[in-house]
Parts: structure tokens; sequence; C-alpha cells
């Protein structure tokens, strides 16, 4: 797409180009195929040998570079006239070419821009009426056939016209997909090396200062061993090592890979009630998540931090289920509600929790869903296939 719904994305202008050709060579095989006086006029090749050529060199154009997009209006201007002046040399309204007059509105749903193919396909509609009505040659056709083909015409307008703006939403959602990935995954490195500062910076400030203070310790210790002297440096170490424990139980904690998601979830409210104050509901059932226990276990993590900081709620629900097909982790709060059309929002401005989970659940072949239950909150429900 070149703008917001404006014109066609580069290979639907080559689409119709490639399709422009082959109905030249069927209008071509026309006189031959279906003997007939008019068809076979030398001012219908005339016509016909024209708009060849244009065909011919629109499909050059838009194969060997990027039309500029004010100029792919001019493509179903091309098949509008040259249609119709195959059409004045071949019969007028009754010429064998009035079918023909249907593939337009299909040609131009093909740009994705709706208001343009309405336009052109009721055009092209009124159009093929008005001939039918003023041209004497069509004096002996039964009117309501014409009145029945302009009808047809008039649906084809509208059922292209609809195509044209499934295409337009989908590609704008495809695009919007596109930037919020691309934000995600600069945001993604950018909250990485922030993590490995943050954990050097925590290594370096705790266990690591504490270390070098009993390494003192323990040299005026080795001067007079003693009880009372080896006491602070038995206490340093005892220090260290729980604050070791709590870096490394952050970055995979042991309960998960020991004893399961099940009792990981419910340490993690624990730890979460502690500190936050919020009371949460567990409901969990014991399944073997296997490899994507540490999925949901950092999504769980993740929704309940953005619950205590952002909902302003006094309850949480955690619930965590499955079958043999699919696992199921369900955070449900009572806080003020959730509007799921900002995440890009929230990425692009750098908060990309909410939005790092989605799309490591979504790639992970699963679906991530924010609703509102009635009476307020927030739902987040993830279900991943096994």
């Amino acid at each position: 797409m070149t703008g917001p719904g404006l014109f066609a994305d580069a290979s639907f202008v080559r689409i119709t180009a490639g399709l422009r050709l082959l109905l030249v060579v069927l209008f071509g095989l026309l006189g031959v195929v279906i003997p007939d006086a008019e068809v076979s006029s030398p001012g219908y090749y005339v016509v016909l040998t024209v708009y060849a050529l244009v065909a011919v060199g629109w499909f050059v154009v838009v194969y060997r570079r990027r039309t500029p997009p004010r100029f792919q209006i001019a493509s179903p201007a091309i098949d509008v006239v040259g249609l119709i002046g195959l059409a004045a040399f071949s019969g007028g309204a009754t010429s064998m070419l009035a079918p023909a007059f249907f593939l337009i509105p299909i040609e131009v749903a093909f740009k994705g821009v709706p208001w343009l193919t309405g336009v052109v396909g009721s055009l092209t509609s009124g159009t093929f009426l008005v001939v039918w009505l003023t041209d004497p040659g069509a004096a002996d056709v039964n009117r309501n056939v014409t009145w029945l083909n302009f009808g047809f015409l008039l649906w084809l307008t509208a059922a292209t016209t609809g195509l044209s703006y499934v295409l337009l939403r989908r590609s704008e959602h495809i695009g919007a997909l596109l930037t919020a990935q691309r934000q995600l995954v600069t945001q993604t490195l950018a909250a990485s090396d922030r993590e490995r500062a943050i954990l050097a910076e925590a290594i370096h400030d705790r266990p690591l200062q504490t270390l070098l203070a009993t390494r003192m310790d323990l040299e005026e210790a080795m001067d007079s061993p003693s009880a009372a002297t080896l006491a602070p440096v038995m206490a340093n170490l005892r220090s260290t090592a729980t604050e070791l424990r709590e870096l490394v139980s952050g970055l995979h904690p042991q309960v998960l890979a020991q004893l399961g998601l099940a009792p990981a979830l419910a340490e993690l409210t624990r730890r979460h009630e502690e500190r936050f104050g919020i009371p949460v509901r567990l409901e969990l059932a014991s399944v073997d998540a296997g490899e994507l226990a540490s999925l949901l276990h950092t999504a769980a993590g993740e929704l309940l931090t953005n619950v205590a900081k952002h909902a302003y709620a006094t309850e949480i629900t955690l619930e965590l289920g499955g079958d043999d097909t699919s696992l199921l982790l369900v955070v449900t709060d009572n806080g003020v509600g959730f509007d799921p059309a900002i995440v890009p929002d929230r990425i692009a401005q750098g908060h990309i929790g909410i939005g790092a989970q989605a799309a490591r659940v979504i790639g992970a072949g699963g679906t991530f869903e924010i609703t509102e239950p009635t009476g307020g909150g927030t739902r987040v429900e993830i279900t991943i296939p096994r």
C-alpha cells in the first residue's frame, strides 16, 4: 500500500496488467473462432492493435519499475476506453463483446480501493445501460434482458466493492502487525540489554561486594583465627549464597524445574502477594506443561505484575488448566480494565511486557485474548496447543 486506502499494492497492479494481455489475445481470437463481419472489420482490429500496444507497454512499465500511485488510476480507464472502442466497431450494443464489460469491476477490485471500485463499476453499469437503450441496432432486443444485465452489473459492482474493502482492511491489518512486530523486536533487544545491565548491577552491588567484604574479614581472621573472628565470614557467606540463590531463582525458578508448573505458579503468587499486597485466588490443575512451562510461568508473572502496577485491582484470579490438546492460563482482575487496541502504542512507547508475552504465545502457535468481563476488570486468556 502506498497510502491509507488510496492505491493498490504493486502485485495487484502487475496481476491486472498480465490479465489484460490475456484478454487482448481473447479479443483477437474472437473474429477467428466466431466468423462475424463486424468483428472482422478493419476498424475493430485497428482499435485492438492500439489497445494491445498500450497493454504491452503498461505491462512492461509495471514490471520494470514501480508506477506512481496517481498513474495507476489510468489502468481501468484504459480498459473502459478500449472496450467501448472495440464494442463500437463490432455491433454496438449487440456486440459479442458486451459481456466483457462485466470484467471491469473485477479488475478494479484487485486494486484494493473500495471507492474506486464502486465508482468505476457504477459508471460501467450506467454506460452499458445507456448504450443498450439508445442504440437503434438494439431496438429488437427484449428490454427486460437489458435491465436484467444492468442489474447483474450493479450486483457485480457491489460484490467487488465489498471484496475490495476486505482486501483493503486485511492489507491495513497486516501492515499494522508488521509495524508492531518491528517495534517489538527493537524494544525486545533494548530490554535484553537492560536486563543484562540490571543483572550485572545486582551481582556487583550485592553478592560481589559481600564477597569482597568477606575476603577482608577472612584476611583479618587468618592472623588470629577464632569463632568470633570467623563468625562475620560465615554470615557473609550465607548472605551471599542467599542473594545468589534469589538471582538464579529469578532467572529460572528451581521449583518450576523440580516440581512443575502448578507449584511454581503457587510460589509466584505467594511472592506477588507479599510484594504488592493483592490477594490472588488460585484455580490450578495439575497439568504436565513440558517445554511450555517456562513460557506460561513467565507470562503469568508479567500479567500479575501488570495488574499490580496498572489495574488498581483488589482481587486477582489465576487459573491453570488444559487437556490432551492444549494448555490454558487465565488471569482475571477486578481493576479498571484494559483496551487491547493500545498494545501497539504501548510497544512504540517502550512498554513491551504484554506485547512481548503475546508475541511469544502467538509464536508458539497459541492465542492471547484480552476481554472485559461483565462487571468490569480484565480477563486475559492464553491457550497454547501441546
